[in-house]
């Protein structure tokens, strides 16, 4: 029988204050530079000072945020190369930030001003993973015009209407569905469950974890989307402890229809090698 480890409560609330914690230092290195390149178009010396805290108090802050990040990192079910490039890039700006408080103090001027610019770079890199971690690997490219599906379009450019005649689905109708089905499920699941994150032991990134479903046992119910946990938890009222997903919007009705459609043909999958998304 394996035994469940449970965290002590301080550490949980300590890591889960990472991604308030981690903007602090993110900030303020940008208003620092900001200011300083104020003050070399000005040929001025006047807001050395405030400079200096904003440094100052980044430096200290960085190793905060990543303190934290690490035990968040440690509780929760992060994985991948996602994670591995968030931490080390916010690792190495927090040992930039250190770099360039020193450069400042020891007035090396020219290391001083190439290390700020690196250490913005190296919060600019560690926040965009970040959000990665938090909203999903296209958070930005989905917004982008040629990642939209336009409205009201069937999914993969088919009509699967004749489903109400009960006639069966063609093997090039199999193969748009399911790519229409791992598009929903990119687009608003693998933020919490994919190899990156697998939150409550479930992954909907690969056929074979979607299938075998999670620490609660199958998510489908082939034929059934009636019986299906899947459709129960996108389904339920907003703000329900229980409804998917749990960040974000939620899924819009043609999304619900089209994932309860795929179900309930049997939920297919078509063999071979998948197609890109």
């Amino acid at each position: 029988m394996q035994e469940s480890t449970e965290i002590f409560w301080l550490w949980q609330f300590l890591g889960r204050l990472h991604p308030l914690i981690v903007h602090f230092p993110v900030s303020l290195r940008c208003v620092a530079l900001l200011l300083e390149i104020v003050g070399w178009r000005r040929k001025s010396n006047e807001l050395k000072a405030g400079i200096t805290a904003l440094i100052w108090i980044g430096a200290v802050s960085s190793v905060i945020a990543v303190a934290l990040g690490l035990l968040l990192a440690n509780q929760e079910e992060y994985g991948g190369d996602t994670v591995s490039i968030h931490q080390w890039s916010g690792i190495a700006t927090m040992v930039l930030a250190g770099l360039t408080l020193f450069a400042l103090r020891t007035h090396r001027t020219p290391l001083y001003k190439t290390l700020l610019f690196l250490t913005v770079g190296g919060v600019t890199l560690a926040g965009h993973y970040g959000a990665m971690l938090t909203h999903g690997e296209d958070y930005l490219s989905s917004v982008l015009p040629f990642n939209k599906t336009p409205e009201g379009s069937q999914p993969g450019g088919a009509d699967f209407t004749f489903a109400s005649n009960n006639q069966p689905l063609t093997d090039k109708q199999i193969e748009d569905l399911n790519i229409e089905v791992r598009s929903i499920f990119a687009h608003n699941c693998y933020s919490c469950h994919s190899a990156t994150k697998t939150k409550g032991e479930l992954r909907l990134d690969k056929k074979e974890f979607i299938f075998q479903g999670g620490e609660d046992g199958p998510i489908i119910k082939a034929g059934h989307p009636e019986n299906s946990e899947l459709i129960r938890r996108i389904t339920l009222p907003t703000g329900h402890k229980e409804a998917m997903p749990t960040k974000g919007k939620r899924l819009s009705e043609r999304e619900v229809a089209l994932l309860e459609f795929w179900i309930k043909q049997g939920a297919p999958w078509p063999s071979g090698e998948e197609k890109s998304i």
